[in-house]
């Protein structure tokens, strides 16, 4: 009993000093409006300098449509490697009248935040040759109240842990609905006023590592380990066969999941687990390996 206690201890203080998070508040390294204006030939034309990140549908000067979208980036190599992210939330600061636009003006100008998909430089992007961006996570702005509502906190959580999971190429905003005549007007990184520039204030947890993240050819690995809400496992050679599969098992020996496994990388959602000791085994052929997973919440 005596030993149990002290495992107990230990791992409650490993918990502890896990868990401890740290709050960043970060600005945009760099955005860009992107867009076409009809009987302009402006599609190839880059923007990077304009002081608003805005997405709108009106009409043309000369007829047409004038539309808009806009690309924002946040660096986040300042995240150290295997942190867990628990909260990232943007915030948006609205511009007011732009040309013959008098603010967020609708109805139904909603809008949407997608994770892009490309890299992009704020000085050559145009509307021609705009980044791929992804509707996974996607996080829907709600439509506007007022002319000049900032938009505060939005939830970016999911595509801040996607965007650390697979590469960071920043958001695009766009319309829901591109059509006439909607807009939402927010202040770019360009703009005078530093205090209406884009922000994220970005939550994680630091975690020491309980096992090295150190494999062999004929080993795998998990990370991050501490987990909260994604899981990814790299495969050994010995372990990257058809046959290959993943469990993940309480400390009682149940099985909680399984995934078959046919790449060298393989991302697992794990946000059913509550906070505790697991333990995935990852089985191939006649062969298995089992690793700890420590999930915190």
């Amino acid at each position: 009993m005596k030993n149990l206690f002290i495992f107990l201890s230990t791992y409650f203080f490993l918990f502890q000093s896990m868990s401890a998070q740290t709050t960043v508040v970060l600005t945009t390294d760099y955005d860009a409006p992107i867009g076409y204006h009809d009987n302009y030939n402006d599609a190839n034309t880059n923007y990077g300098t304009g002081l608003q990140n805005a997405a709108f549908v009106i009409h043309g000067n000369l007829g047409g449509l004038n539309v808009n979208r806009a690309l924002i980036f946040f660096d986040l190599t300042g995240i150290p490697n295997g942190a867990e992210v628990t909260s990232a939330k943007l915030s948006l600061f609205a511009y007011g009248t732009l040309g013959p636009i008098q603010g967020h003006t609708g109805p139904n100008n909603s809008a949407v935040l997608q994770r892009v998909l490309q890299p992009w430089t704020e000085n050559t992007v145009t509307w021609n040759n705009q980044p791929a961006s992804s509707t996974q996570n996607e996080v829907i702005l709600p439509a506007s109240s007022v002319f000049n509502q900032d938009y505060i906190d939005i939830d970016v959580t999911l595509l801040v842990q996607d965007m650390l999971l697979t590469n960071n190429y920043g958001f695009i905003m766009k319309l829901v609905d591109e059509t006439l005549t909607k807009a939402l007007l927010f202040c770019s990184e360009d703009h005078p006023d530093s205090l209406k520039r884009p922000t994220m204030e970005v939550c994680f947890k630091r975690v020491t590592a309980i096992e090295t993240a150190n494999p062999s050819q004929n080993d795998f690995e998990i990370y991050p380990n501490p987990a909260s809400s994604y899981l990814k496992i790299f495969c050994g050679q010995l372990f990257h066969s058809a046959n290959s599969f993943i469990e993940i098992h309480a400390l009682n020996g149940q099985l909680l999941k399984r995934v078959i496994s046919n790449n060298p990388e393989t991302v697992i959602d794990i946000r059913e687990l509550t906070e505790g000791l697991y333990f995935i085994k990852l089985t191939s052929d006649n062969q298995s390996r089992i690793k700890k997973l420590f999930v915190i919440k």
